[in-house]
């Protein structure tokens, strides 16, 4: 039986059993998909991200200074 990525996703939100949980699942998909909609590698590209991040400072909110 194959899954359907919204299926899937639906059940891996079952193993989100905290606010923070689920907002950092909710960040990976999103890493995921935009590689994905890119045409990249999906591990590569999130392989990328966690190796820059740190090198790039405190994160701020949009439009403060």
């Amino acid at each position: 039986m194959r899954l359907c990525s919204a299926e899937h996703k639906r059940k891996a939100w079952l193993f989100s059993n905290t606010p923070r949980g689920a907002e950092a699942s909710a960040i990976i998909y999103s890493i995921v998909e935009v590689a994905k909609e890119n045409g990249l590698k999906p591990f590569a590209y999130l392989e990328y991200c966690l190796e820059q991040l740190p090198n790039r400072g405190p994160i701020r909110p949009h439009g403060k200074l």
